[in-house]
């Protein structure tokens, strides 16, 4: 596959174009980063349009047998997104999914805590809020974001994602008010890594170094 992008902010900055062509008339609106490839592409899209960027922590499922598989996710307040059906192919009682919901919110958790360092979350009611993650491989993730978002009373909600699997942009577009990706694709082994040229994983210094960043974006 021949990657369309060199690194998450080329990626992003094509994905503003396709935004900005879209003439959204966005008012008050915030971004919010999936730590940690997300925060990132949260950041430019945010320094471009001059917005407050904020971080929300949503971990996926692991299958006990395969921690690299995931069959849903959850984020803040719990909010979680279980595919019941891949959980049944997989043999998951719902005591099994429970405590992968209760263990994967731990992390989420201590994850949000050092992000957050103690701010609390912007107020999010009536407010246009850009949802940005690197790509969309099963969606979970973003999804969780998107529900717990929805809870919020945002004015709306949009996805902002380079790259999306098929299936996955599906699923997140039928919950959401808008959502822009620069490339789709079907192809049964997606990876959202193939892609870009250089995509290396950002550690969490570095999505700290993005929080502190923002805080000079807007004016």
């Amino acid at each position: 596959m021949t990657q369309l992008f060199e690194d998450r902010k080329d990626a992003t900055l094509r994905l503003v174009k396709l935004m900005a062509a879209k003439d959204l008339k966005l008012k008050n609106p915030i971004i919010i980063g999936i730590p940690r490839g997300g925060v990132a592409v949260a950041y430019y899209i945010a320094k471009s349009l001059q917005a407050p960027m904020d971080i929300l922590v949503s971990k996926k499922l692991a299958a006990p047998s395969n921690p690299e598989f995931g069959f849903g996710a959850v984020t803040l307040d719990k909010v979680a997104v279980v595919n019941n059906a891949l959980a049944g192919e997989l043999a998951l009682s719902r005591e099994d999914t429970g405590r992968a919901i209760d263990m994967t919110y731990d992390g989420v958790l201590r994850r949000a805590e050092l992000y957050r360092q103690g701010r609390p979350f912007p107020g999010i009611a009536g407010r246009d809020v850009i949802l940005a993650d690197d790509g969309l491989a099963t969606g979970y993730t973003m999804l969780a974001a998107v529900r717990w978002v929805k809870s919020k009373a945002p004015a709306s909600i949009t996805v902002a994602v380079p790259v999306a699997h098929e299936s996955a942009l599906k699923m997140v577009r039928r919950e959401t008010d808008h959502v822009f990706t620069a490339q789709v694709d079907a192809a049964p082994m997606f990876s959202v890594g193939s892609f870009y040229r250089e995509f290396g994983q950002l550690e969490d210094d570095d999505v700290l170094r993005y929080i502190e960043k923002s805080r000079f974006n807007t004016n």
